[in-house]
């Protein structure tokens, strides 16, 4: 989740959250393809350990859980584009 920044008072800014850190960045969910959890990074950008605790935690759980970056776009648009049933 990404939420707007906002102005409190001149020269203030604050992004308003709620919620957990480090928990993905996208959660996408699709009634053929099924639900994925992704964490984004950069190409050289660090996985923090709130990050893993939360990949961790939704894979032990059973979940389909990523860390794409931007080398990965073959990978990742394989994924989407297959069904959970596909190997």
């Amino acid at each position: 989740m990404h939420t707007q920044p906002a102005q409190i008072r001149p020269g203030k800014w604050i992004t308003p959250n709620s919620g957990n850190q480090g928990f993905p960045d996208l959660v996408m969910s699709h009634p053929t393809r099924g639900t994925i959890f992704v964490e984004l990074k950069a190409a050289k950008g660090v996985v923090s350990n709130t990050q893993w605790e939360w990949i961790h935690s939704l894979e032990d759980s059973g979940a389909e859980v990523y860390v794409w970056r931007p080398k990965d776009l073959e990978k990742i648009s394989t994924r989407l584009a297959r069904k959970p049933d596909d190997n």
